[in-house]
Formats: C-alpha cells, sequence, structure tokens
C-alpha cells in the first residue's frame, strides 16, 4: 500500500464518484434581459438612461449597450446648370477613410455612472481606458466578443491594413449594429445589486477627428440608435425577505472590484526629462503608461489616438510609498533595439494581452508596473497610503508641439449598501 503524507487530503477518482449528483441552485425566481432606451433625444447626446430598478435585483456584469453607428461623407457634385449640390453618401470600398479601433467605446468620450444620485464612476477619458484595457485583455475577453464592440486587433499599422479595412467595411451600405459591454468598473464585479434603486448613466461623445482617420475631412458619424439591455432578476419571496432582515440587522451588502483610473499628462516639447505627481493618497495596485502625439489625442484625421510610439523613452520609474520600481534601471534604447525587457515586462504582468515585439516597438509601447507583492487576483494586500510619482527620460527632444503620457492605474476598491440603500465608500474614496 502507498504511504500518503497525512496532511494530504485523499479523495476518491471522479470516475468512482458514482452517487452524488450536480448541485442544484435555488433562490431565482425569473430572470429576462430588459431594454431601455435614452431619455434624450433619439440619435442625440448627451446619451442619458433613468433607470429605476424596481423589486429587481440587476446583473450588471451581464448587461450591455447596443449602438447603430454610420459613416457618411459629403460629395460636391456640379449640375447641368453649374450650380452645385452637395450629397450625403455613404463610403465605399475606394474612400481612404475609417473608425479607429473599438469602435463602439472610442465613440464615447466621458462615462457617468450612478446610483441614487451618488457618483459611482465619472471617466472624462473612457475611449483610452477602454481601448488599454481591451489591448491589454485586462477583462480577459474573449476574440468574438471584442469584434462585437467593433475592436479588431491592429496588427502592422493602426492607419491600413487588414484590421482598418474591416473596421471601414462595415460602414459601406448604411449604419452598422454594435454590442459591448460598457468598461464600468463597478459593472464588472459577479454579485447582483440590490432592487429598489436608481440607476443613472450618461454619456458624452468624443469629435469626429478623433474618431474617423483618413485622408477626406469630409467624413463624420452619427449616432442612429443606441440601446442599454439590462439583466435584471426576480428572487423567490423567501430569500428576498431574508436578504433585507440581514440588512436590517446592520450588515452591509458588499461589492469588491477592480477599479481603474484614466489620466493624462502633458509633455511640453524640447524637453528630455518629465516627473509628474499621480497620485497622493492611496498608491495602485498596478499602472501602465503610454506615451501618444498630442495632436493626435485631440483629434486629427491624419493620425491614430491609440498610436502609443516609443517616443524614444530612454528610462521611466515609479516611486511610490517611498520605493522605487525598478529598483534596478532598465535601460532603452530604440535605435539600438533595446526594448525586449519592457516589453517583457509587459507580458509578465498581462500575460493575456495580444501583442508582438514588433507591435510594442511600432504603435503599442505600454509600460507595466505591477506593485502587488502577491499575484493572486482573489486576494487584497493591505492599502498602501503615499505619494506615487513617474519620471521619464529620453534620448532624444520630444517634438514642438508635445506629447500626452496617458497613464491607467489599478486599485483594489469596493462600495457597500445598508438597508436604506445608502451607498458608503472606502477610505480615500477608491
Amino acid at each position: 500500500m502507498l504511504s500518503v503524507n497525512p496532511n494530504t487530503e485523499v479523495t476518491l477518482p471522479k470516475p468512482l464518484d458514482l452517487f452524488s449528483n450536480n448541485p442544484v441552485t435555488v433562490g431565482y425566481n425569473d430572470a429576462s434581459f430588459v431594454s431601455y432606451t435614452s431619455i434624450s433625444n433619439a440619435g442625440s447626446f448627451p446619451v442619458v438612461f433613468s433607470i429605476p430598478t424596481g423589486n429587481t435585483y440587476i446583473s450588471l456584469k451581464d448587461s450591455y449597450l447596443t449602438m447603430l453607428l454610420r459613416v457618411t461623407k459629403k460629395t460636391t457634385v456640379e449640375n447641368a446648370d453649374k450650380t452645385k449640390t452637395v450629397k450625403i453618401t455613404n463610403l465605399t470600398a475606394t474612400d481612404k477613410a475609417g473608425f479607429i479601433n473599438n469602435v463602439s467605446n472610442s465613440v464615447m468620450k466621458t462615462v457617468k455612472f450612478s446610483i441614487n444620485s451618488k457618483c459611482i464612476e465619472n471617466c472624462d477619458n473612457y475611449s483610452y481606458k477602454s481601448y488599454l484595457i481591451n489591448m491589454l485583455n485586462l477583462r480577459n475577453r474573449s476574440k468574438a466578443e471584442l469584434e462585437s464592440a467593433g475592436y479588431i486587433h491592429d496588427e502592422d499599422s493602426q492607419l491600413s491594413g487588414k484590421a482598418f479595412d474591416k473596421r471601414k467595411s462595415f460602414f459601406y451600405n448604411d449604419s452598422y449594429e454594435f454590442c459591448t459591454k460598457l468598461d464600468i468598473d463597478f459593472w464588472q464585479q459577479n454579485k447582483l445589486l440590490l432592487p429598489n434603486l436608481m440607476l443613472s448613466l450618461e454619456i458624452n461623445p468624443n469629435n469626429t477627428a478623433f474618431c474617423l482617420l483618413g485622408d477626406n475631412q469630409n467624413i463624420t458619424y452619427s449616432l442612429v440608435d443606441i440601446r442599454l439591455y439590462l439583466y435584471q432578476i426576480t428572487l423567490l419571496p423567501s430569500l428576498s425577505l431574508e436578504i433585507e432582515k440581514r440588512l436590517a440587522n446592520n450588515q452591509l451588502a458588499t461589492y469588491p472590484f477592480d477599479r481603474y483610473l484614466i489620466r493624462n499628462f502633458f509633455i511640453s516639447g524640447q524637453r528630455y526629462e518629465a516627473s509628474v505627481n499621480l497620485f497622493n493618497s492611496i498608491c495602485p495596485n498596478a499602472i501602465y503608461i503610454g506615451f501618444v502625439d498630442s495632436h493626435a489625442y485631440n483629434g486629427n484625421f491624419a493620425l491614430s489616438p491609440y498610436n502609443f510610439e516609443h517616443a524614444n523613452l530612454r528610462s521611466v520609474t515609479v516611486n511610490y510609498n517611498g520605493r522605487v520600481m525598478p529598483s534596478w534601471p532598465i535601460k532603452i534604447a530604440y535605435d539600438r533595439n533595446r526594448y525586449s525587457h519592457s516589453f517583457f515586462e509587459l507580458v509578465r504582468s498581462t500575460p493575456s494581452a495580444d501583442i508582438t515585439l514588433e507591435q510594442f516597438k511600432n504603435h503599442s509601447a505600454i509600460y507595466s508596473f505591477n506593485l502587488d507583492i502577491d499575484s493572486d487576483s482573489n486576494t487584497q494586500e493591505p492599502t498602501k497610503v503615499g505619494a506615487t510619482m513617474i519620471s521619464v527620460n529620453f534620448d532624444v527632444a520630444v517634438r514642438e508641439h508635445g506629447l500626452q503620457m496617458i497613464v491607467l492605474s489599478k486599485f483594489k476598491s469596493n462600495i457597500s449598501f445598508d438597508c436604506n440603500r445608502e451607498l458608503i465608500t472606502p477610505f480615500g474614496g477608491i
């Protein structure tokens, strides 16, 4: 007989588990997706949804948004009498114009989500946040789910190629429908949202020059329709009553989730170095840093706002809570092919990112810093309190019109509700 360590759990092989059955889920009475339209004028921005949840629980993780977009161009036609007429037509295969990546989410510049008039998230740079999350695949979404949202991975170039042509072809005949899960952080957690709440969602758009690329500035996009689908669940009355009793006994309904904050910092021209103060109170768990041309950031038909260029970076460090990361200097020199170490640090901390070394150099140079000691996503380390700073150095002076440094920071967060549906936020408001 084989000897077994006394600390080892002994179990039968699964094929010999002959007398058990699958667990049965009890508690749910009914569930369905409910469609909501904007309370603002159809096809216009800002888009505003105002939703009383009533007696239903909401699965925000399963909820999604559908969006019908159209891209058109203005064409001037000379009539027989020498007068001119401006016609609005759809794109064709010969037009050198198309949408930037992550189509449905790139339309949205600001997204604000509130519960009972208290703001849960107010992201004023939502398009960059969503793009970085999808490019690095921080939500572990499937390729099919990303494509339904209009995210198609760019290979060699963001201004041409198979991915660009496919996004362009969406709009050849008429409008095109996209379906996306919103990158609102609170919507990613698995717990059901309590009933009897008032939800509010407000979306404001990016300008045409930001969203569209090409040599034809007579193109524009328009929102034809937008709908929000919430997955609403009713519980068995006995279970619903038990939850309310526990809330009445001063227990809190608590929702832990990962919060991603996006910030941008302008680096003026002719500089070789820059330092920015990122946060003054709570230190993040992870930081992702990239650089884009300041003209592209503000919207330019000839420049992709998602072209995260290497900018001839020589070094980048993060100073947090009195510590410096990396503790040893990573030497970067793109003119001498010294950038693999930075790329390795990115893929090590974000193993689901679909980026090659060549793409990292050409248009996806993101510098990653994991500040956690334990990488287990199901646990939470004690909150670190202190200032967080970023310092960068360049081999070549920053171009005259400057760069925008885009910084995505990750925090462990949670919010709670009491029996009166009052929201309780953690220390520091993160």
